[in-house]
């Protein structure tokens, strides 16, 4: 038995027998604290001291970013399985800074949050439906052009506002298009079997409507070619959609063709011309107190 064996290097800490990291001030390389000893007294340090490694951390960005990029290429997998293994064992810490770094986007803390939250009474401030105290079910709603925060909403109103570009002239002509109604008058037309050369999308609406090109063409001549939301100019292809009441079902409460946006706007405001009214209001408020 060699000299070396009989000499086991021990944490100073806990007295175990390591890993250790890397100290170039020691004699033998290495720490006297063992790796888990350093990073428990590294945590309780951050704690008690939050500015002084906030402080640190903003002035040390670049480095930290650099430390973790090359800690993942220099083995992808090994870093992902590092990073899943962390989730399952911190559900609540990963919560937690979801919701802080989508906060942390619009300049708001949680305490800001809140505030607002309670002013709409903890509902969605277009439909009025209660808020679901998470990241995905309370979204922060804010002005894209000035990047001010309007509010808080549900995840079908906010993704509304998206779809229709948050214009307001789409959102009045969305209520005009569906007090419109159904369309009752459409002049049949013979099907042809094999006639289609459209994709197969394309030739399975019409399937599922009972329609055929003809009666599309139809349509399309009515609203002079254009979207019957937006009025942007639409052609039979991957962008057009089949819109229908459906409280009446495809073949009964056909209304006419939509634009991919529009068709998912109306969908996220469930049809319902109270929530598109409430959401052109929302919008009016926001952009009224601004030019006051």
């Amino acid at each position: 038995m060699c000299a070396s064996d009989l000499h086991v290097r021990r944490c100073s800490v806990c007295g175990g027998s390591g890993p250790f990291g890397a100290d170039k001030h020691a004699k033998d390389g290495l720490k006297s604290h063992c790796k888990k000893c350093c990073a428990e007294k590294q945590a309780d340090y951050r704690k008690a001291h939050p500015e002084v490694w906030s402080n640190w951390a903003s002035e040390n960005a670049d480095r930290l970013k650099k430390k973790d990029s090359d800690r993942y290429w220099s083995d992808p997998e090994k870093d992902k399985a590092r990073v899943k293994k962390w989730q399952s064992n911190n559900p609540s810490k990963v919560k937690t800074n979801s919701i802080h770094y989508n906060l942390s986007k619009y300049h708001l803390t949680p305490e800001e949050r809140d505030s607002i939250f309670e002013k709409q009474g903890g509902k969605c401030a277009i439909c009025l439906d209660l808020l679901k105290t998470s990241r995905v079910g309370m979204q922060v709603d804010h002005d894209h052009a000035t990047g001010s925060v309007r509010g808080l909403l549900c995840v079908h109103c906010n993704t509304m506002i998206g779809d229709f570009r948050e214009i307001l002239t789409r959102f009045e002509s969305a209520v005009a298009y569906l007090r419109r109604g159904r369309i009752t008058d459409l002049p049949p037309s013979p099907r042809i079997p094999g006639i289609s050369r459209q994709p197969s999308r394309v030739r399975n609406l019409l399937y599922r409507y009972g329609l055929t090109e003809q009666n599309i063409q139809e349509i399309l001549n009515r609203q002079n070619g254009c979207c019957g939301v937006c009025k942007d100019p639409l052609a039979m292809g991957p962008n057009m959609h089949i819109d229908h009441d459906h409280s009446l079902g495809r073949k009964n409460g056909l209304r006419g063709l939509l634009c991919r946006s529009c068709n998912l706007g109306l969908g996220h405001a469930r049809e319902n011309e109270r929530i598109l009214m409430s959401a052109i209001e929302y919008l009016r408020r926001h952009r009224a107190s601004l030019v006051v």
